[in-house]
């Protein structure tokens, strides 16, 4: 098991970045990866939502099968899951009021299937944060632009709980 964190400060209401960050019909336009989504049943938002999110990955079109297994909108904290390329996906989002405004965190927990999966997403840790990173920064830069406080602050960090690897 590999976990990747990471936290961004947002000059914004951690309502607001928390509605951004799990509104799924708005991917396309919040993230830049993300080319569309696709409803796989009734369900917009909450738990047992599925969708397929068409996504560029190193400039390729892929398609990922995701659900939200946790939406909890007073703690502002969501949980999405998908089991894909031998891997078993699970990512928590959390916004918490700070003084500046928001604190946005991502936490991944990749489980690989195999060792052979195990030993990629160990190895893998570094281009997974980038990732995240850039999706964290092009949040915060829809989130400030909405917000009533137009200053950016803060900048992408390491969580203190990333990169512990079982």
């Amino acid at each position: 098991m590999t976990t990747i964190a990471v936290r961004r400060i947002i000059a914004a209401d951690p309502d607001l970045v928390f509605r951004e960050v799990t509104d799924i019909e708005r991917f396309p336009k919040t993230v830049p990866e993300v080319m569309s989504i696709e409803f796989l049943g009734e369900l917009r938002q909450g738990p047992g939502t599925r969708f397929r999110e068409h996504r560029l990955v190193n400039g390729r079109p892929m398609a990922f099968e995701l659900e939200v297994a946790e939406y909890d909108a007073p703690a502002r904290r969501a949980r999405f899951v998908t089991d894909a390329g031998g891997t078993l996906w699970d990512t928590t989002m959390r916004v918490d009021a700070i003084p500046e405004g928001a604190g946005l965190e991502f936490i991944m927990v990749a489980t690989g299937h195999a060792w052979f999966n195990r030993a990629v997403n160990w190895l893998m840790q570094g281009v997974y944060r980038r990732g995240m990173s850039r999706q964290l920064e092009a949040l915060a830069i829809r989130c400030e632009a909405e917000s009533r406080n137009p200053r950016r602050s803060g900048t992408t960090e390491p969580h203190p709980a990333a990169d512990e690897t079982t």
